[in-house]
């Protein structure tokens, strides 16, 4: 089973989409902020793949992405933003920080999935379109 790290600070966001994920077969690690979730990645197995907010206190989700990048067991997993901000100026940061997707939300569950998908090649599992 693939494991997703969910880093927001917005509670109902992290619950909603660790329901998400995890019916679609996924186990999920929640973290409220960047800060957090770097403390969890170091003390644990990391996970298969990242999903980030940008807009969290103590660290937010380019800080976070930027402190990834110097930790070697962490800087090649794969990290999909997810925020609310959608201009192109925040999105190529994103991007030049490392990350490897950028989603707006609201997103649609199957977006998700999909790119989660899309970054986990290896998984044998059921097509997300059928969620």
């Amino acid at each position: 089973m693939h494991s997703i790290d969910l880093h927001s600070n917005v509670s109902k966001l992290r619950q909603t989409l660790a329901r998400q994920l995890e019916r679609a077969g996924y186990e999920v690690v929640q973290a409220r902020d960047g800060q957090e979730a770097l403390a969890q990645l170091e003390q644990q197995q990391p996970a298969d793949l990242i999903l980030c907010d940008v807009e969290m206190p103590r660290m937010n989700g380019f800080e976070f992405l930027n402190q990834r990048r110097k930790v070697s067991h962490l800087a090649g997993i794969p990290v999909v933003m997810l925020t609310s901000r959608s201009g192109q100026k925040h999105r190529r940061l994103a991007m030049q920080l490392g990350a490897n997707a950028y989603l707006t939300k609201p997103c649609l569950e199957y977006e998700l999935l999909n790119q989660v998908e899309a970054l986990l090649p290896s998984r044998q599992r059921q097509k997300v379109a059928d969620y």
